[in-house]
């Protein structure tokens, strides 16, 4: 998301860029506080944000950005410069950042080394001043540029800018020729504190008081909605501190759901594609999805990372467990091999590695330290780490008293009692003796999405909704069906009484189920449940559309998930939702808020929607000034163009519906 001075009129104009997304951003809109608003908080004893709104495409989240403007940041730089001796500045002379000429030339930067990635414009985009820094064609560009102001300004910036650079270059050398332990937390420390002052100093440079981008305004990243469900499974966990940590787009969140607060791990460059937590419940592992992939271990409170694991797989890592003790961490790539690394983490040295299985790999769990377990499709192995290398032997499915078990997809995997179990295609639980099938598991019905081993016990999840707990060999104590979708993450709260649940679904719903009665017949009965949605979000394909309501801290978005959703900036969370019955790419309010346009259609390979180039107005009931709920019948139906909709606005007037297709 870029940040330009409004009328951005100049051709590469400047701009502040902010990150998090995962794909292309399709939409951005402004949420502003009306001076109703603004009053009603002022009286309240608090200030009313503005916010901005971004949606993305593929990740399917939607971002609110708060919108910050620091009038003093400038006026404070500015005085740090006139604090400076003032004599014979006719005498002093522009200087120019360039290179070392020793600095080598071929990507491997200081930047590589700290797990962090060099330059180049993919870089720049996340943090451009751990690239190739660039100083702007003119940093002061008003009043008189000879001016004994100007000057001192121009050369103190650019000397202090110089310095830093040099600094940072003689760190990169140092580490390039060995003489320097980049793990060092000495050496991190020095660089970390070098590279903050450059960043302030390309910040001061390029966002100066009179320069065409925004005056120190900033976006502030306060809320995520969304949660990566669909093609992820497995996480989404409780950390030692309460919160609940997952990930969506290029974040790992964690979320304290009762203060409405979220905190965010923003070290990924592309969207983040598994996860897994450490015994202890508080270091979080995420491998994300790109060439090169990263593999990140970071802390879930403090939003820190404490490793940064690269270079080996390729395409992407789909999948990562830690060891029982947490000294180990294992992943898997995307590569055609589906290659395997074992990662001593805190070393950050790959102690292992082999080819996996070119069968597509969709479950993994560990044992031990030496001994992991790896199944997927048509396929259940039972690895073990010998040195450096690798072996496997596969499971048997012909077990003893006639007991046989089919080959087919292998979801994932856990292990009970020292025991391996696999989960089925066919909503099975394969219960293995050694790597002998020993029973079979009967209390599904559709595909075991997700399973989460503790101590004594082990929860499944399956598609329709279902979920189980199993604390003996091929027998479950109870069964809840949720009937909230497809079950992709299960984890229970430490400690709980009565027992809570942690679910995430494939709907991307985050929910908390409180369980009462824990008795078999829960099936048959329901039981004694309740449940808390902590998070909502767009679930398919490609999100879109987006308006933000004419009066009040609402938005409503529309996505390829045939849903259009109501969200409120101030409470944080999905005020209501309509199902459309088909695809949807443009909403937008009436002027009194009162009517939501919706254009359908799209397009995502799949050839044309029934409904494509449809529009329909649906009525917004609102009740005491706040919002109550959506009519279900639209009060009208158009059909006029023929492809689908990628635009729609009211006239000002409330009077014309205008229409892109």
């Amino acid at each position: 998301v870029k940040l330009f001075r409004s009328p951005c009129s100049a051709k590469d104009a400047s701009f502040v860029e902010f990150c998090g997304h995962s794909s292309h951003v399709t939409n951005v809109r402004w949420c502003l506080a009306r001076p109703a608003e603004a009053d009603a908080a002022a009286e309240d004893g608090e200030g009313l944000k503005s916010y901005l709104i971004s949606t993305g495409g593929g990740d399917r989240c939607v971002f609110q950005w708060s919108f910050v403007e620091d009038d003093d940041a400038d006026g404070d730089a500015a005085a740090a410069v006139e604090e400076l001796p003032t004599d014979n500045l006719e005498d002093l002379e522009e200087t120019k950042i360039e290179l070392d000429d020793d600095a080598p030339d071929d990507g491997d930067t200081f930047a590589d080394g700290m797990g962090m990635r060099g330059g180049g414009d993919e870089f720049m985009a996340v943090k451009p001043w751990l690239g190739a820094i660039k100083e702007p064609s003119d940093p002061f560009p008003s009043g008189d540029e000879n001016s004994g102001e100007q000057l001192l300004a121009r050369k103190t910036w650019r000397h202090c800018l110089d310095d830093k650079f040099k600094h940072l270059v003689d760190k990169q050398n140092g580490v390039m020729s060995g003489s320097l332990d980049p793990w060092s937390p000495a050496v991190q420390r020095e660089y970390a504190a070098l590279a903050k002052e450059t960043s302030e100093l390309v910040t001061f440079g390029e966002r100066g008081q009179d320069t065409t981008a925004p005056e120190y305004s900033d976006l502030d990243l306060e809320w995520v909605y969304g949660y990566r469900a669909q093609d992820c499974r497995d996480n989404l966990r409780y950390n030692s501190a309460g919160a609940v940590v997952y990930h969506a787009a290029a974040l790992g969140l964690a979320l304290d759901a009762a203060n409405k607060k979220q905190r965010f791990f923003k070290n990924h460059d592309a969207a983040v594609l598994s996860m897994a937590m450490h015994p202890r419940n508080t270091l979080v592992a995420t491998g994300d999805e790109r060439k090169v992939p990263h593999i990140c271990v970071w802390d879930s409170e403090d939003m820190t990372c404490k490793a940064d694991l690269s270079g080996f797989h390729q395409r992407g890592v789909s999948l990562l467990a830690f060891d029982p003790e947490g000294g180990s961490l294992v992943s898997v790539g995307n590569d055609d091999e589906h290659s395997i690394a074992v990662y001593d983490w805190s070393s950050r040295t790959m102690h292992a590695s082999g080819k996996g299985d070119r069968a597509k790999p969709l479950g993994i769990a560990t044992k031990n330290a030496q001994e992991f377990l790896l199944v997927g499709v048509k396929s259940i192995k039972f690895w073990t780490i010998q040195g450096r290398n690798l072996s496997a032997k596969r499971g048997v499915l012909r077990g003893k008293k006639s007991v046989e078990g089919k080959m087919q997809a292998f979801i994932n995997c856990a292990w009970l009692n020292g025991e391996a179990v696999v989960g089925c295609h066919n909503g099975h639980l394969y219960f293995f003796e050694g790597k002998t099938l020993k029973a079979i598991g009967k209390a599904h019905d559709a595909s075991v999405f997700a399973l989460r081993q503790m101590p004594d016990y082990l929860l499944s999840g399956d598609k329709s909704g279902k979920i189980a707990k199993w604390s003996a060999m091929g027998r479950a104590d109870w069964v809840l069906d949720l009937n909230r979708g497809p079950i992709r993450a299960i984890d229970p709260k430490p400690d709980a009484e009565p027992p809570v649940l942690l679910v995430g679904t494939q709907t991307s719903q985050i929910l908390e189920v409180t369980i009462e009665n824990q008795q078999e017949r829960m099936a048959a009965e329901g039981g004694d449940v309740s449940v808390e949605t902590l998070m909502t979000g767009h679930c398919k394909d490609e999100l879109w559309g987006i308006s933000t309501h004419p009066r009040r801290l609402e938005f409503a978005t529309v996505g390829d998930d045939k849903t259009l959703r109501i969200w409120s900036t101030t409470e944080k969370r999905e005020l209501g939702c309509l199902d459309t019955g088909n695809m949807c790419r443009a909403v937008a309010y009436n002027p009194a808020g009162t009517l939501l346009a919706v254009g359908f259609g799209g397009s995502v390979g799949r050839g044309r929607q029934k409904k494509d180039g449809m529009i329909r107005v649906y009525q917004v009931i609102d009740e005491a000034g706040r919002f109550k709920r959506l009519v279900q019948d639209p009060k009208v139906e158009l059909r006029d163009a023929r492809e689908w909709i990628s635009d729609i606005k009211f006239s000002p007037d409330g009077t014309t519906l205008a229409v892109g297709s």
